[in-house]
């Protein structure tokens, strides 16, 4: 069984400019606010990142989010 010590907010953006290969970036910040990590991912990348995803929760279509919680 996992177990989860702390829940963390994640947020995230991209380059939106045409001219480069996109990079999807993760962060996840301190109780400070401060980023803690950054995680950047390129298409191959999100490729594997979406067939976990899909291995994890399967049917995710995507659409809205749920706040459900983690450890039940």
């Amino acid at each position: 069984m996992i177990s989860y010590r702390t829940r963390v907010e994640c947020g995230w953006t991209y380059d939106r400019s045409a001219n480069h290969s996109r990079l999807l970036q993760l962060e996840t910040y301190a109780s400070d606010g401060t980023t803690s990590q950054v995680l950047q991912l390129n298409r191959n990348r999100a490729m594997d990142l979406l067939a976990i995803l899909n291995e994890v929760f399967p049917g995710l279509t995507g659409g809205s989010s749920s706040d459900e919680d983690v450890s039940s």
